[in-house]
């Protein structure tokens, strides 16, 4: 597999990971903006070094 193949799959592995620590009441609160914010732009981001997150 190459370099970049393993690097989006540990970058979703961790995107799944935030997503279920989450609790219940954490994940029904998220509106559209947080979660293209948190989950969604991390995933088009060109690596880990610039993804941004947003803090609850």
């Amino acid at each position: 597999m190459s370099v970049a193949k393993e690097t989006a799959r540990a970058q979703i592995a961790a995107l799944v990971e935030k997503f279920g620590r989450l609790s219940a009441k954490d994940r029904a609160s998220y509106n559209e903006a947080q979660t293209r914010h948190s989950f969604i732009l991390p995933l088009s981001a060109p690596s880990a070094g610039t993804r941004r997150t947003l803090t609850k």
